[in-house]
């Protein structure tokens, strides 16, 4: 038999109801694919309005994936007028920087066309692009208030006459990878990349989380309380690549050098912000409601040093100098999340000397939790991030209910006292029947339930911070074992089967709960129960 290769989509069930960012191949922080117009492929559905001038054709030519989807749009005038356009507006609610992109590819001669961008039905740019023979991906950027729009028409010499595919409304600076639509917008799977090394982490799976703080980038905003520090808007380069991180100058000779904002949090909460050297090396986060937490970060070593009571700090390196900084703190006051100016890495609060330093920072987060997720960007209100939901639904014709094997290969980033499933295969609710991977802290936790009664139980390696693990799990009866890192398969040898598995939910237990909060690099299933020699030698 052949072996047949499938695109992720084809196997993979995924869902996330709202943007979110990633690591991208280049290592920079971006959204992660996605496209907020409506039928992109499809530009004769009543989701694009026509002019009175305008027909569509569709699927008249071979289009540039090699599928014939490519629709052909002629206008019977050359007006760069609304009767000879065709355009989509998207409802959205905050100001934003935005990318269109499509391709096209004359149907006739070579010909000028404009590309309108608007917001709220008002005008905010008129490009004009040549468009030849040959397929080329067209993309302009440009920002709207509210509720951009996006019309193809023609110059003021030549009538539409075009083939058009794959229209894609981004928001960012950059036209991302395509992501088709049909009757809704599509916010796509991230796989994340090291935004050192540039090598690929796998799928990121994460919970839902919400960026309390607003102007996450503009330090300058009213929103940003500076006091003896002074913010230069728009300094330098950030991790997204633009020009959009912020210099904030300590400039007191008397007192702690800072600037907090207004948001509150209480409870186990995370502050992080990304950070980079300026003639500044050290920051500190603190809190403004009591001295017990506070950190210190070292910018040029990436050290960083948890100070009072605090719960957690991290520092990571995300290239070109830049460092994400972060405390993480259970307290019961209402705290504001401060970030300061230090003079040595051990100091406690205000340093003693006279400070005149800077340093650039950029991406400030403040979320509920015990560590810092991916970044969410705010303007003037908070974002919610939705949760990453990946399962295969279809289990027939590969999955074997009586004997197998489930392997992945992951990485735990944030080590915690909860649950974090990998794999799990279960039935509707996994209530009764599942098998699955999970960690729990950094232990790697196999189970086997059947009827409700937890048959397998095996606790069989550590899956070490910022590490990758692999864990292979094979289930027959009375003859389980598992395996992780190249340890010694251990045996269960009283167990019963599971019935009624549906679903291989990855990254997540029953579809909504207990997310893996990391990157899921690869899963593969085995019909059979391998042997503990081959258990084995797959994780080492």
């Amino acid at each position: 038999m052949a072996l047949i290769q499938k695109a992720f989509s084809d196997i993979i069930t995924f869902s996330r109801s709202s943007n979110a960012t990633r690591v991208g191949p280049t290592g920079l922080v971006e959204y992660a694919p996605h496209n907020l117009l409506l039928y992109s492929q499809e530009f004769d559905n009543a989701a694009w309005t026509k002019g009175a001038n305008v027909t569509v054709t569709a699927n008249a030519a071979a289009a540039p994936d090699g599928t014939v989807t490519a629709d052909l749009v002629v206008s019977s005038a050359s007006a760069d007028s609304s009767t000879n356009q065709v355009f989509q507006q998207v409802t959205v609610a905050s100001s934003q920087t935005y990318t269109t992109s499509f391709w096209v590819r004359t149907a006739g001669a070579n010909q000028n066309i404009t590309v309108r961008q608007t917001a709220n039905g008002v005008l905010v740019t008129n490009t004009t692009v040549a468009v030849t023979s040959t397929w080329q991906r067209v993309s302009v950027t440009f920002t709207a208030s509210t509720n951009p729009g996006f019309a193809i028409r023609p110059d003021t010499v030549s009538n539409l006459n075009i083939y058009i595919w794959g229209a894609q409304l981004a928001v960012g600076p950059y036209a991302l990878d395509y992501t088709p639509t049909t009757s809704a917008a599509v916010y796509g799977p991230r796989f994340d990349f090291d935004p050192v090394t540039l090598a690929a982490r796998g799928l990121l799976v994460e919970e839902q989380r919400t960026n309390l703080l607003t102007y996450s980038e503009q330090f300058d905003n009213a929103a940003w309380v500076k006091s003896g520090t002074t913010v230069t808007a728009n300094a330098a380069a950030a991790p997204n690549g633009t020009v959009t991180a912020d210099l904030v100058t300590a400039n007191t000779s008397s007192s702690f050098g800072f600037l907090y904002s207004n948001n509150i949090a209480s409870g186990v909460f995370t502050t992080s912000v990304y950070a980079k050297q300026g003639t500044q090396r050290y920051i500190q986060f603190l809190s403004t409601a009591t001295t017990a937490y506070w950190a210190n970060f070292d910018l040029q070593d990436g050290l960083a040093y948890a100070g009072g009571t605090t719960s957690s700090v991290s520092i990571v390196s995300v290239g070109n100098g830049w460092y994400r900084c972060s405390l993480s703190v259970t307290d019961s006051n209402s705290n504001q999340p401060t970030i300061g100016f230090v003079t040595s890495l051990n100091s406690a609060r205000a340093p003693s000397t006279t400070l005149t330093t800077n340093c650039y920072l950029w991406g400030a987060q403040l979320e509920a939790g015990s560590f810092a997720t991916s970044y969410i960007p705010t303007i003037a209100s908070t974002v919610t991030r939705s949760a990453d939901v990946a399962s295969v639904n279809t289990l027939s014709p590969w999955f074997n209910a009586t004997e197998g094997t489930l392997f992945a290969e992951y990485n735990n980033p944030y080590p915690v006292a909860a649950d974090q499933y990998v794999a799990v295969l279960q039935d509707a609710s996994y209530v009764a029947n599942a098998i699955s991977i999970r960690n729990y802290t950094t232990a790697i936790i196999n189970q086997v339930w059947a009827g409700s009664v937890r048959q397998v139980d095996i606790v069989d390696g550590t899956a070490s911070a910022n590490a990758t693990s692999k864990t292979t799990f094979a289930y027959q009866l009375n003859n389980s074992a598992a395996s992780s890192n190249g340890g010694t398969a251990v045996v269960d040898t009283t167990c019963t089967m599971p019935t009624g598995i549906l679903t291989l939910n990855i990254g997540n237990r029953n579809g909504n709960s207990e997310f893996k909060n990391g990157y899921i690099r690869r899963i593969a299933y085995y019909p059979r129960r391998l042997t503990n020699a081959e258990l084995q030698a797959l994780t080492s």
